[in-house]
């Protein structure tokens, strides 16, 4: 979401209140210099459609009670960095969960080359344990036999 003129305008517009209580529209057209009437025209008609600005007559424009916290929380401005602010900490959210899953996939291919060799026969070692359990059982046997004579 850009801050694009319109909103620049609003945000304009709403400042001009921080004076005054109720403002003629030839005053608004008239402080917002050399912008394009259209721009301003817009502009008012959002923050109406938002809230903020309401009228007692034709074009005799004051400040409801949202308008005044919404200029004190930044206007549109402060909303568009609230939006830009979300919208790091989202993805920066999304990185986190990206990275935690490429590790969970490198985790689970060691995990699946642990489990091939543990399966693994080692015939080499097999071996040499027969071999001991072999000579551990004749020298068993052997002391049985000398012991009974």
């Amino acid at each position: 979401m850009q801050y694009v003129e319109p909103l620049k305008t609003c945000d304009t517009i709403l400042h001009l209140f921080s004076n005054e209580t109720a403002i003629y529209s030839t005053t608004i057209y008239e402080k917002c210099g050399g912008k394009n009437n259209h721009i301003v025209t817009n502009a008012i008609e959002k923050l109406m459609s938002d809230g903020y600005l309401k009228t007692s007559g034709n074009s005799h424009f004051m400040l409801g009670g949202e308008g005044i916290l919404f200029i004190n929380n930044g206007g549109y401005a402060g909303l568009c960095e609230q939006y830009r602010i979300e919208q790091l900490t989202k993805n920066s959210e999304f990185e986190e969960e990206r990275e935690l899953a490429e590790l969970n996939k490198e985790k689970i291919k060691i995990d699946i080359k642990n489990a091939k060799r543990i399966y693994k026969t080692y015939w080499f070692t097999f071996i040499i344990a027969l071999g001991g359990f072999l000579i551990s059982m004749i020298l068993l046997i052997l002391k049985f036999i000398g012991q009974t004579k």
